[in-house]
């Protein structure tokens, strides 16, 4: 984790928010939310991990299985750092970690789907700014089973990678009103259609 550590330490300069996606039930795929839960705690654990007393504050926001619902608020804040927090199957062993820039989504999220937004035209919204950078930090998963909760494998590391982040920074959650699901069919359409504009023939 040192080596992470310090990549870290080199690459997000600035304003930062933690995004967590994934769904509760389904295994491993809980890993982003579960990482931000457990880092919504730093204020009652900063003893136990030695955390410096004065670090930047970054914030966290739990978006699920729809980022797209908080572009808006993303967008608007003009943030430096925008880290989405995810299982990513990337053929390494369950627990190990990625760090992805916004190339790295391009390659691992292509797509744009009919119902929901690719994490890398999110991306290419929130650095229309000019000043966004967009991550994905990822945990390979062991198991994304329905019904199931994350393996004790992805609790190690989420455990782990929670310690290195408040050596780092210190946590608040971001509390918006995300949009409307209703509202987010025309965005995507919208933007959708601009991306296959922007597509070669």
């Amino acid at each position: 984790m040192d080596d992470f550590r310090q990549r870290l330490v080199q690459t997000l300069h600035g304003s930062l928010c933690l995004v967590g996606l994934g769904a509760p039930d389904r295994g491993d795929d809980a890993f982003g939310l579960r990482l931000l839960e457990t880092l919504a705690t730093n204020a009652a654990t900063n003893a136990a991990t030695n955390a410096p007393p004065h670090r930047p504050v970054a914030r966290t926001l739990v978006a699920g299985l729809d980022p797209e619902r908080h572009l808006g608020a993303l967008t608007a804040a003009a943030l430096d750092h925008v880290l989405f927090v995810d299982a990513v199957d990337f053929a390494a062993d369950p627990g190990s970690i990625v760090l992805l820039d916004s190339a790295g989504l391009d390659h691992r999220y292509p797509q744009v789907s009919t119902h929901k937004l690719s994490l890398s035209l999110i991306a290419r919204c929130l650095a229309g700014n000019g000043r966004t950078r967009t991550w994905l930090l990822g945990a390979q998963p062991e198991s994304v089973r329905p019904g199931t909760s994350l393996t004790v494998t992805l609790e190690t590391t989420c455990a782990a990678l929670a310690g290195v982040l408040r050596t780092l920074w210190s946590f608040e959650p971001w509390n918006h009103a995300p949009l409307p699901a209703s509202c987010t069919t025309p965005l995507i359409h919208t933007l959708d259609q601009s991306i296959r504009q922007e597509a070669p023939c």
